[in-house]
């Protein structure tokens, strides 16, 4: 996966933490930890659009396409909900 995280608004601090872990695991494809750091930013920031989209994409990089078609779902409730 390619691409780099973009600031989208106020994020905690925390979840910044969390966003940045995942990102630097999914550079080095390791995509098991990826998807658990990205689950981590997820509980944090629950209402941002690019963090569940990550988490959704890595999910199906690595295989995971039931999780991966639920994250996108939840993506796209947030964009109808304006989340």
């Amino acid at each position: 996966m390619r691409g780099s995280m973009v600031d989208h608004g106020p994020r905690s601090e925390e979840a910044r933490g969390a966003l940045a872990r995942a990102f630097g695991l999914e550079k080095e494809h390791r995509l098991a930890e990826a998807v658990e750091a990205y689950r981590d930013a997820v509980r944090r920031e629950p209402e941002d659009l690019e963090i569940r989209m990550r988490l959704a994409l890595v999910l199906r990089a690595a295989g995971r396409d039931g999780e991966a078609n639920a994250a996108f779902e939840e993506a796209h409730r947030l964009c109808l909900t304006g989340g």
